[in-house]
């Protein structure tokens, strides 16, 4: 980090150099002259702003840009949905409400957060629903390759760089449970579940009760193997989805949703649980459940329904997992709000759900990724309209801003919250 105010810094001698009259510094501008100076960084820009600050005795720099931050306009009065912008990243869009970064690199893997301003703690946050075995993490949007797979190289060290302690990575296939225990398996913070999404179904379950078993049978191998170091945490994700019929039917659904329930029972599993406009169906279907299994435990996922259905799931013992596809409208912080951070999860259920600038809930960020489209693809920078584990900080200030809560509050309750139901987060070790 470049510390522009030292009057010895190579910044500030270039910047003495070229004026030989006597100058005054920004520290003792008048508030006034502050607000203008301000004013012109948004609005005209960093090549048009190069004469302006060359009278004040302020060089110019991307460093310096970067270092010196609304705080040095401002003072501490700093509104905190107001975060500064960093101006010469083309085509990014940092913000920080720290006063320094230290590279373009480090804007990418280390941006600032002022939850993170009160001590030395860094702020912990668990993703407790990630899809990293998507092809976007290969490079691959919609049938065509973009970049490279960026996965270890990038998307992972990002998550780490932020202080995301421990990554959920979620199953939707007999294969990709296999798939997502290998993954996992290759560094101590990342978790897996095992079973089929209510879409798939038919394709994994077949129509026979043979090729059910079958099925079952290789979903209890891969979760036994898992939960011997405690990798697999959760059976899931199953559930019900009723938007997308096509690729399954109900009765299906329903079918293999029931073997299922079986089988965590069987294995003692938390369920990571899919519901996706079914009324009282899934809920019912767990309430009969929860006759067989007192106990019940485990998390309706990306939830974006009403607070009562919430808090029905609440009452069988369920937390509720909030995203950003539960964030998008005034009516869905509502329900947030209203319900018991004891009782929510934190996820991102990248590579989808980010949260955009017209959802209802990006006015609490203060915090963003340098980013770029998969056709300009960059390291150190985020894929645009591609979510990350890193992004679950973005989920907690929404969370925060939505609750009248702090970020470290809600950092420090979902992270207890996520040990709580998986089990077994802190106790796992490398190889």
């Amino acid at each position: 980090v470049r510390n522009t105010n030292n009057i010895n810094s190579p910044e500030k001698q270039n910047a003495y150099s070229l004026q030989k009259q006597p100058t005054i510094t920004i520290k003792y501008l008048s508030t006034i002259t502050r607000l203008v100076f301000y004013a012109a960084s948004l609005s005209i820009g960093k090549s048009r702003l190069s004469f302006f600050c060359s009278s004040l005795s302020f060089p110019l720099t991307s460093s310096s840009i970067r270092a010196t931050n609304h705080k040095a306009f401002f003072g501490n009065h700093q509104h905190p949905n107001r975060p500064f912008f960093d101006l010469t990243k083309k085509g990014s869009h940092v913000m920080s409400s720290s006063t320094t970064t230290a590279s373009a690199t480090n804007d990418a893997t280390e941006p600032k957060n002022e939850a993170n301003n009160d001590d030395d703690e860094p702020l912990l946050l668990v993703d407790a629903g990630t899809n990293l075995l998507d092809p976007m993490y290969t490079g691959s949007y919609r049938g065509k390759s973009h970049h490279p797979a960026d996965l270890h190289s990038e998307v992972l060290p990002r998550a780490w760089n932020n202080h995301i302690d421990k990554i959920v990575v979620l199953a939707g296939t007999i294969d990709e449970s296999q798939e997502a225990l290998e993954l996992s398996k290759t560094d101590a913070r990342l978790f897996s579940t095992v079973g089929v999404h209510p879409t798939r179904c038919t394709q994994e379950f077949g129509s026979t009760q043979e090729e059910l078993k079958i099925a079952i049978a290789r979903l209890k191998d891969i979760a036994t193997e898992g939960m011997k170091d405690g990798t697999v945490v959760a059976l899931g994700e199953l559930g019900l989805d009723y938007a997308r019929t096509q690729f399954c039917d109900i009765d299906s659904q329903k079918r293999g949703l029931s073997a299922q329930l079986s089988l965590a029972t069987e294995l003692n599993l938390p369920l990571y649980l899919h519901n996706r406009d079914t009324g009282d169906d899934l809920l019912d279907i767990l309430k009969d459940y929860q006759k067989d299994v007192p106990q019940l435990r485990g998390i309706v996922h990306s939830f974006d329904d009403t607070f009562e259905l919430a808090q029905s799931f609440i009452d069988l013992g369920l937390y509720i997992g909030i995203n950003g596809c539960s964030l998008k409208t005034a009516d869905n912080l509502s329900v947030v709000k209203s319900i018991p951070m004891e009782k929510i999860l934190l996820e991102t259920d990248c590579p989808w759900c980010d949260i955009r600038a017209t959802h209802a809930g990006s006015k609490y960020l203060s915090t963003t990724f340098p980013t770029k489209k998969e056709k300009q693809y960059e390291e150190g920078c985020c894929v645009k309209n591609r979510y990350e584990p890193c992004h679950v900080r973005q989920v907690a200030e929404v969370v925060a801003g939505a609750k009248g809560l702090s970020v470290k509050e809600v950092a420090h309750i979902s992270r207890k919250n996520a040990y709580d139901l998986f089990g077994g987060l802190e106790k796992r070790k490398e190889g």
